[in-house]
C-alpha cells in the first residue's frame, strides 16, 4: 500500500470531497446553474477508482474493479453528452437537469433554495458519489488485494450484466426521443408506433420496469459493494450504508419525475398500474393497457 501525497487515504477522501464540493457550490451559485454535480455523477466515481489503485500498488483486483468503474462512467458521460449535459456558452456550461427547476417551483425563497442546493445537491449528492465507491478502497488498503479468483469474475460479470442492461435501456430511450421529435405534433398522433402516441416509451425493458435504467444504475453499484465486502471478509462496511443511500435517492426521484410525466401523457397512469416502478417484474394486465394506447383512449 502506498500514500498519494504522502496523504492518509481516509485524508485524502476527505480532502477531495471538501473540494468538489466547494467548486460545485461556488461555480453553481455563479452560473445559477446546479447541475455541476450531475456533470460529475460519472466522471468522480473514475478518478477515485485509479487513486485507489495507486493506493493498493496497481493490485490486480483494483484495476479490475476500476476498468468496470471506467467503463460504467464512460458510457454514462457520453450517454450524458449527446443529450447536451456538456453544452457550453462562452465557456459555461449552461445545460440543467429539469428537475431542479421543477424542484425551483416549491422552493421559491432564495435563502432556501441555496441551503437546498448545498445540503443536498453538492454535500449529500458528492458523498454518495464518492461513498459508492468506498468498496474499492477497502479492498486497495486491505491484505487481501492479491490476486485474482473466480469469485472475482463472477462479480465481473455481475456487473456487466447489468452494466448491459442500462446501455440498453439509454440506447432505446435515445432512439425513441430522437424518432419522437423528430415528428411534429401531428404526425406524432398518427405514427405507426403506438409508444410515441403516448407519448412516452413502454416497450422493451420498460414493460417489466418504469425505470429499468434506474435499477441497473443502482445494482451496478451494490454489485461493487458485494465484490469489495467479499473480497475483504466484512459485509458490515461503510459501502452498505452507501449502497443503501443511492438506492434511496435514485428511487425518490421517480416520484419527482413520475407525477410530471402523469400530467403530460395521459395514459402514463395507466401505464403506471400495469408496470412496476423500480424492480423489474412481470406487468400486470399489460396486453389491455397497449390496447388502450393503439386505440388513444
Amino acid at each position: 500500500m502506498q500514500q498519494l501525497f504522502n496523504i492518509n487515504s481516509w485524508l485524502l477522501l476527505l480532502y477531495i470531497y471538501l473540494a468538489v464540493v466547494l467548486i460545485s457550490f461556488i461555480y453553481g451559485v455563479a452560473t445559477k446553474n446546479v447541475s455541476q454535480v450531475d456533470r460529475l455523477w460519472s466522471i468522480l466515481p473514475i478518478f477515485m477508482a485509479w487513486i485507489y489503485a495507486y493506493i493498493s500498488e496497481w493490485a490486480d483486483i483494483v484495476i479490475v474493479m476500476a476498468c468496470c468503474i471506467t467503463f460504467w462512467g464512460v458510457r454514462l458521460t457520453w450517454n450524458f453528452f449527446i443529450k447536451g449535459g456538456y453544452r457550453m456558452e462562452r465557456g459555461i456550461f449552461v445545460e440543467e437537469d429539469w428537475r431542479w427547476g421543477y424542484l425551483r417551483t416549491f422552493i421559491t425563497n432564495p435563502i432556501l433554495w441555496q441551503l437546498f442546493h448545498f445540503g443536498f445537491i453538492c454535500s449529500i449528492q458528492l458523498a454518495l458519489i464518492i461513498g459508492f465507491t468506498i468498496p474499492v478502497l477497502l479492498v486497495a488498503l486491505s491484505d487481501r488485494s492479491s490476486g485474482l479468483y473466480l469469485s472475482d469474475f463472477f462479480f465481473c460479470f455481475l456487473f456487466l450484466f447489468f452494466f448491459g442492461m442500462e446501455t440498453i435501456v439509454d440506447i432505446n430511450m435515445f432512439r425513441f426521443q430522437t424518432e419522437k421529435h423528430s415528428l411534429s405534433s401531428e404526425e406524432q398522433k398518427m405514427s405507426r408506433n403506438i409508444c410515441i402516441r403516448a407519448g412516452f416509451d413502454f416497450s422493451g425493458l420498460r414493460k417489466y420496469s418504469r425505470h429499468p435504467n434506474y435499477f441497473a444504475e443502482v445494482m451496478q453499484w451494490v454489485v461493487i459493494y458485494m465484490w469489495g465486502s467479499y473480497r475483504i471478509g466484512n459485509w458490515l462496511n461503510w459501502g452498505l450504508l452507501f449502497a443503501i443511500a443511492l438506492f434511496v435517492v435514485v428511487y425518490c426521484s421517480t416520484f419527482v419525475s413520475e407525477p410530471v410525466a402523469s400530467k403530460k401523457y395521459p395514459l402514463f397512469a395507466e401505464y403506471q398500474k400495469t408496470t412496476w416502478r423500480f424492480i423489474p417484474f412481470f406487468p400486470v394486465h399489460f396486453g389491455a393497457f397497449e390496447e388502450k394506447a393503439k386505440s388513444g383512449k
